[in-house]
């Protein structure tokens, strides 16, 4: 099935944690494109206090083992999903491509990568996230970028823009959609609000 994937940049920034991540053993299964799965232990970087996976280390890669002397890299062009079992519940995160861009700053033009789904429905919406050095010298700092990806059936399309972008560059996404454009153009939703918009596409719109 195509699908349709838009990325937006968004300009929610989260200070990074004085302590780093801790690898930290875990079980799970990688998913591969004809859903065929394979359990593994996964190495994942972790916060302990917070009980968290530190899910944008691992979004280009997570390494794993088969068996404790077969230490390998997961690239997400090579799986569907995985799936890692937590303390909290199995946090599964899926491989998606997304396009180089400026605010982006990616290697490549085009890559794969492993982001965490919010909304599902007829769109689904992920978290995707980003390093940005701030500041210089002493006062320089490391802070997360927050994204999202929308992906759509039907089409295969990837735009990126960024977050304080008119509502003509968000309602242009969601043309299929009177009653939507009109709640943005109205102002009974934000346009910056993408979860509310999405939510209210999977629940209103057809």
């Amino acid at each position: 099935m195509n699908k349709f994937v838009l990325l937006f940049v968004i300009t929610l920034i989260i200070p990074t944690q004085k302590t780093h991540a801790q690898k930290k053993s875990m079980q799970g299964w990688i998913i591969g494109q004809n859903d065929d799965s394979l359990k593994v232990t996964f190495r994942v970087p972790y916060y302990i206090l917070r009980q968290e996976v530190s899910i944008s280390s691992i979004q280009s890669g997570i390494v794993y083992y088969i068996n404790k002397n077969q230490k390998q890299i997961l690239k997400p062009m090579f799986a569907k999903s995985i799936a890692i079992i937590t303390e909290r519940n199995i946090l599964t995160l899926y491989s998606k491509e997304i396009e180089e861009t400026k605010e982006l700053s990616l290697k490549t033009k085009k890559r794969k990568v492993f982001v965490e789904r919010i909304i599902e429905g007829k769109i689904n919406l992920y978290y995707y996230y980003t390093k940005r050095i701030t500041g210089g010298g002493t006062d320089m700092s490391t802070t997360t970028v927050t994204s999202y990806i929308l992906e759509k059936d039907n089409k295969t399309k990837v735009i990126v823009f960024n977050y304080l972008n008119d509502k003509s560059v968000i309602k242009a996404n969601f043309t299929d959609c009177s009653v939507l454009i009109k709640k943005i153009d109205e102002k009974e939703i934000k346009h910056r609000d993408i979860e509310e918009i999405v939510h209210f596409y999977n629940e209103n719109c057809h």
